[in-house]
């Protein structure tokens, strides 16, 4: 089994523990969120940086980056960057 699988199930079945981070108490899921965020880059398509962001964009966030720094940002979608109406028909 691949190490990155092996760590996906782990987190899948500690989801919600309490881990301390540098940012403070999280949960689990949380933490490991963040940290797959935190390597993503703008000009990077790869598959998996894309199945990530897809999937963050299905529950609602969305990832953008500093355009000084290049830093990561993930934040909550506002209304107008979700098609609710294809996000629903995915779904169901």
């Amino acid at each position: 089994m691949a190490k990155s699988a092996l760590l996906a199930r782990i987190v899948n079945q500690r989801a919600t523990e309490i881990v301390s981070t540098l940012d403070g108490t999280v949960t689990l899921a949380e933490a490991a969120v963040r940290e797959a965020v935190n390597v993503t880059r703008s000009s990077n398509s790869n598959g998996a940086q894309d199945r990530l962001l897809r999937g963050l964009a299905l529950d609602g966030y969305v990832v953008s980056w500093d355009p000084d720094t290049q830093s990561p940002l993930l934040r909550a979608a506002l209304p107008g960057e979700i098609d609710l109406p294809a996000t629903d028909d995915e779904i169901h």
